[in-house]
């Protein structure tokens, strides 16, 4: 996978945050979301605002064309 979106809650949202990390796969998460405290922002992965979906649309857009970005993350 190119990138990995993780919208549970609770243990499944952090440990589907954790199982990307360890595969050295980009996560996208909820802010203020369990898997949140888990993934740092900007650096193993991207904290979107639920009602952001413009913004969520250009973060996804941009990281997928962008090989370096995900390598980076």
């Amino acid at each position: 996978a190119d990138l990995a979106w993780v919208v549970a809650g609770g243990d499944d949202g952090a440990l589907g945050a954790l199982d990307a990390m360890a595969a050295r796969v980009p996560v996208l998460v909820p802010r203020g979301g369990t898997a949140a405290r888990y993934v740092p922002d900007g650096i193993a992965g991207i904290h979107l605002a639920a009602d952001d979906v413009h913004r969520t649309a250009a973060v996804i857009a941009r990281l997928l064309a962008s090989p370096d970005a995900r390598a980076a993350m």
